[in-house]
């Protein structure tokens, strides 16, 4: 009988997930962390904590869950294996950079030409100096990844093939765009808390922010199915980096 889950995997994405949490702590002060300090204590031991045990949690159900999907980190279960294809992985990694700079200008253009001039809102978004925005593009490739891709994507394909074709060998490619889209859905929704303690909601910054997340959420979703989690997290980092630490300081910082 198959072990549901490589623990050794499991560690290093558990690492992984508790040193991202602590690097995105200089940003979230930036961003809302006066905001939550105007109504509430705000302790950042215990919200690395609970980013901590959530993404945990989040790895190891879709760790699980993803095994007979043959979604996961393939390329790091054959490093652990002994059957690394270094070649192969390096063509994976100038691809997924190359999707996450495409993305990275994408959104940036879209944004500062079709949602700036036209929303008060958007000029008193806080833009953090690029250091922190170094570190937070930790927890948007590893963290968010595993929560939106290898989570809840996960989740969705595995509910739908036990609901219609749980004694087919073959998981149709319809379950997965389903996992994939809304998973995406899933990562745009998540980023309006986090809006709303910023600058507040409106119809055009909830269109904006559900817009620009969940396009590059579908992307990353799709190199999670075709590639593994590897691939996603490497282009997720890629585009927050064109994004937090060169494009955005540049044309929105003061």
């Amino acid at each position: 009988m198959k072990k549901k889950i490589d623990w050794r995997i499991f560690l290093i994405l558990a690492i992984a997930v508790l040193m991202s949490s602590i690097l995105a702590m200089p940003y979230v002060m930036s961003t809302i962390g006066e905001v939550i300090l105007e109504e509430e204590e705000f302790n950042p031991i215990i919200q690395v904590l609970v980013i901590f045990l959530l993404g945990t949690f989040s790895g190891f159900v879709g760790l699980s869950l993803g095994r007979p999907l043959v979604l996961g980190l393939p390329w790091l279960q054959d490093f652990l294996n002994g059957k690394f294809d270094r070649a192969g992985f390096i063509k994976i990694i100038k691809k997924s950079i190359f999707i996450g700079v495409v993305i990275g200008i994408g959104i940036t253009l879209i944004d500062l030409l079709a949602f700036h001039p036209f929303s008060p809102q958007l000029q008193e978004l806080t833009v953090p100096p690029p250091w922190q925005g170094f570190l937070a593009s930790f927890y948007g490739g590893i963290i968010e990844e595993v929560l939106s891709r290898l989570f809840f994507a996960t989740l969705i394909i595995w509910v739908l093939k036990m609901i219609f074709s749980r004694n087919k060998k073959e998981t149709p490619q319809s379950f997965y765009w389903a996992g994939i889209l809304m998973a995406a859905l899933f990562f745009a929704v998540s980023h309006l808390p986090a809006l709303e303690l910023s600058i507040g909601l409106t119809p055009l910054t909830v269109f904006r922010t559900l817009l620009l997340n969940a396009i590059p959420g579908t992307i990353f979703g799709w190199l999670f199915w075709k590639y593994g989690l590897e691939s996603a997290i490497i282009s997720h980092f890629s585009a927050d980096i064109v994004l937090h630490v060169i494009l955005f300081p540049i044309f929105v910082g003061t």
